[in-house]
């Protein structure tokens, strides 16, 4: 397995591990109609955009065999809070074939190291609270709540998000 920055003919692999990962992680969570209705071509398109301008938010992936198996997607904060700007890591998901075997860990170190080398002191990101096995993970990695929470609509649910923050 390889870490780097993505291309653009990554979006596919990356559209493929996010819908597949939602649909495995947040299922139980958030509503089944929501996920059953994620669209690998329309998540493709928009990684594409994204890949295409990685200052907002640079995704990196994790790849075996010329395969995504993972990704990252980090930069700038997208709210201000304090001095200075902090970094986001804005979304991180791993096909669960490959769970618990190091490519999440080694994604969000290479997020944690890009945003440092970008002059960022801290980070900060938001999972759903109802995510026991993600906030597990970012908590053995250095990662902590920091009190703030935000709601997100579901298909019609409303979800509450936690953020967590760490020092770079």
């Amino acid at each position: 397995m390889i870490v780097r920055e993505a291309r653009i003919e990554d979006a596919e692999g990356i559209a493929r591990v996010q819908v597949g990962t939602w649909r495995v992680a947040y299922r139980g969570i958030v509503p089944d109609g929501h996920l059953n209705a994620l669209d690998v071509a329309a998540r493709t398109e928009m990684w594409r955009s994204v890949i295409e301008r990685p200052e907002a938010a640079a995704p990196w992936v994790a790849v075996d065999a010329d395969q995504v198996i993972g990704f990252v997607a980090h930069g700038p904060a997208a709210e201000r809070v304090g001095e200075p700007r902090e970094g986001q890591v804005f979304a991180i998901y791993v096909d669960a074939g490959w769970w618990g075997r190091g490519v999440g860990a080694a994604l969000l170190e290479a997020a944690c190291e890009s945003l440092r080398a970008a002059g960022f002191r801290a980070a900060r990101l938001w999972v759903l609270a109802e995510n026991v096995q993600a906030r597990a993970f970012y908590g053995r990695h250095g990662w902590v709540p920091d009190g703030t929470e935000q709601h997100e609509d579901f298909s019609g649910v409303m979800l509450t998000e936690v953020r967590y923050r760490c020092e770079l």
